[in-house]
């Protein structure tokens, strides 16, 4: 089934990312993002700050990204990531909303 643009309150896609270690042939390691599925979400922001790190100031923000669908995220776990555009999603948790099995909620650090 192809997915289209939707509007309303869950129109941004997003793709969920699982990280594998990929080896090359001198034996070093890099870390490479397999896209696992997508979803149609609502962005929230739900926090923000900024803090003084190693001579610099870092920002952070959390988010809440609401699925319409819990089938469409339920498989994410936390050592996943996902991405919409350019921004990346580290994910912190997923939640299956009242253990309904309708709605799913990730919640997520904004990566800087």
């Amino acid at each position: 089934m192809a997915l289209r643009a939707r509007a309303g309150k869950h129109r941004h896609k997003i793709t969920i990312e699982q990280r594998t270690v990929v080896r090359s042939a001198t034996g070093a390691t890099r870390d490479a993002w397999n896209e696992i599925g997508d979803a149609w979400v609502s962005i929230e922001p739900l926090n923000g700050r900024e803090f003084y790190a190693s001579n610099q100031t870092v920002g952070e923000s959390t988010h809440k990204l609401r699925a319409a669908r819990w089938d469409d995220i339920k498989g994410a776990t936390e050592e996943m990531r996902a991405v919409f555009g350019t921004r990346i999603f580290d994910i912190i948790d997923v939640i299956n909303v009242r253990e309904g099995d309708a709605n799913g909620l990730i919640l997520a650090k904004e990566q800087a």
